[in-house]
C-alpha cells in the first residue's frame, strides 16, 4: 500500500488524541494524493476496474467471506454491510502469484469474521496492474493482475450465524 498504509491505520487507530487526530490529517493527505495517482494511472488499467470504481461500490467494511484461487482466477467474495446487504464477487485474473502478507497490520482482527478496510489499485513502470487489499485480519493481500470483473448480486438466503437450528415443521402425507 502506498497510500493507505498499515503504519498509517494503526496511528489512527492510536488512544493517544493527538497521534490519531495528526493521522487523520495524514490520511486527508494521502486521500488526496490517491485521488491524483488514480486519475493517471486509470486508463491503463482493465475496463472492468474503470466501471467497478464508476460504479461507485463501496466495500469498506464489508465482510470478506471468502477468497479462494483455481489456477491464474482469484476469486474474492463480500457482503456488504447493511443496509445494501448483497454479495458482490471480485474476479481477478493472475499474472503472478499472489503476496500475501499475514502480518501487515499488527494487533488487528479477532478471526471471526474479516471485513474489508482499504484497497489501491497500481500499474507500475513496466505496465503490470496492481491490486492491494487490507482486510481486517491484518492481512495485505497483493494481486499482480491483467483482468477483472466484479458482479454485485441480490442476496437470496443470507448466511447465518451460530448453529443451524431444525425447525419442526408440519408435512402434509401425500395421498
Amino acid at each position: 500500500m502506498k497510500y493507505f498504509t498499515p503504519a498509517l491505520l494503526d496511528r489512527l487507530a492510536s488512544t493517544n488524541q493527538a497521534v490519531a487526530d495528526a493521522a487523520h490529517q495524514e490520511w486527508e493527505r494521502a486521500l488526496t494524493r490517491w485521488q491524483r495517482h488514480w486519475s493517471k494511472v486509470q486508463p491503463a488499467l482493465p475496463d472492468g476496474v474503470r466501471r467497478f470504481e464508476e460504479a461507485r461500490i463501496a466495500l469498506h467494511d464489508a465482510e470478506l467471506l471468502s477468497l479462494a484461487q483455481s489456477g491464474a482466477t482469484l476469486v474474492m467474495i463480500l457482503q456488504r454491510e447493511p443496509p445494501a446487504r448483497d454479495v458482490v464477487l471480485l474476479t481477478f485474473t493472475l499474472t503472478e502469484d499472489p503476496v500475501i502478507d499475514r502480518k501487515a497490520i499488527s494487533g488487528h482482527g479477532d478471526g471471526n469474521r474479516v471485513t474489508w478496510l482499504y484497497e489501491e489499485w497500481d500499474v507500475d513502470g513496466r505496465g503490470r496492474c496492481w491490486f492491494e487489499v487490507l482486510p481486517s485480519n491484518g492481512w495485505s493481500v497483493r494481486l499482480c493482475f491483467s483482468d477483472f470483473q466484479f458482479l454485485v448480486l441480490p442476496q437470496i438466503l443470507p448466511a447465518r450465524s451460530g448453529p443451524a437450528r431444525r425447525r419442526k415443521t408440519a408435512v402434509p402425507r401425500s395421498a
